[in-house]
């Protein structure tokens, strides 16, 4: 469901915000949703979300959240290690890739208390990726309804215009908003595994330094 959220929220973004208008006009924009309806919940929005998902786009706006949220997980699970005669000399090319993310995601996937947690984390992680995905649309759309303002002189394109700025602005601070709590509950993950799962999470670290 979760993977199919991802594809289907992007899309219907872009639906809504730019085929459907270009396509079939402005003036008549809610008589064409109702007209064909089924045809831009099941067949438009999946696939645009597809091409969307192909080319990452999102990324641009997901990269320093991401980073932040991997971060926590890191030096949570290398902090009960920093005097460790192993772990803590290698605690530099532990932190390079996605090493340390892959031993934390086994305890995720092998501990059911885990597993169960995780599904607050997707679900907060499914509101981050669709608020990147707002501004990263929002910004390809905002040259788009520029440009058709200024060639038909359609007043509708200026409050196209206008609403992706605004939706764009406000995704700024709802982003933050998102990985703060998306940090709070990786936090809340990191230490049951310090506290349960110790020995293992030691074992795991010295076979990987």
């Amino acid at each position: 469901m979760l993977k199919t959220l991802r594809l289907l929220v992007p899309g219907l973004m872009i639906a809504v915000g730019c085929v459907a208008p270009l396509f079939f006009g402005t003036l008549h924009f809610a008589e064409t949703i109702r007209s064909n309806e089924k045809l831009l919940l099941w067949l438009v929005p999946p696939a645009i979300g597809t091409l969307y998902y192909v080319l990452s786009l999102h990324r641009y706006f997901m990269e320093f959240p991401l980073e932040q949220i991997h971060n926590g997980i890191k030096d949570a699970l290398l902090a009960p290690f920093t005097n460790h005669s192993v772990i803590g000399p290698a605690s530099p090319q532990l932190r390079e890739g996605r090493t340390i993310l892959n031993i934390f995601y086994q305890f995720v996937d092998n501990d059911n208390s885990l597993t169960e947690r995780a599904k607050s984390v997707y679900l907060n992680g499914l509101v981050l990726s669709s608020l990147a995905d707002l501004r990263a649309i929002t910004v390809l759309l905002l040259p788009v309804y520029l440009g058709a303002w200024m060639f038909t002189k359609n007043g509708d394109f200026g409050w196209y215009l206008l609403a992706a700025i605004v939706l764009n602005v406000v995704a700024i601070p709802l982003i933050r908003i998102a990985t703060a709590k998306h940090i709070e509950l990786g936090a809340e993950q990191t230490e049951f595994i310090a506290q349960l799962h110790l020995s293992e999470l030691e074992n795991l670290l010295i076979a990987a330094a």
